[in-house]
């Protein structure tokens, strides 16, 4: 399992200068995310832009892939082979999707 995310490294209008990448490793390292048997932090990739981010899903031969914004899913350089499943998006999407966490793991893991 893997999490790659579009994700600056600092937030832009923050006076304060907040990581955002440290701030969610601290979110997921506190819902205990990294408890989940093959989700560890070296499991987590942040890229600078959309177009990496992807790059990155292409590189790593993601089988499945789950986003909340169809820009990311209808992205050009997205592998074909790859499921694209959205996240709660808009009912008029042409991808799969769910509304919770739980529809998308019956989605892939129920009846296997």
């Amino acid at each position: 399992m893997l999490v790659i995310s579009h994700k600056t490294e600092l937030a832009h209008h923050d006076p304060l200068g907040t990581n955002l990448r440290s701030a969610a490793l601290t979110w997921m390292r506190g819902r205990g995310l990294f408890d989940l048997p093959g989700l560890g932090q070296d499991s987590v990739y942040f890229e600078p832009t959309r177009d990496d981010k992807v790059r990155r899903i292409a590189a790593l031969r993601c089988d499945v892939f789950i986003d909340d914004l169809d820009v990311v899913l209808e992205h050009a350089l997205m592998p074909e082979p790859c499921r694209r499943i959205l996240f709660r998006g808009p009912p008029q999407s042409r991808f799969e999707q769910y509304q919770s966490w739980g529809e998308i793991s019956d989605a892939l893991f129920v009846g296997q």
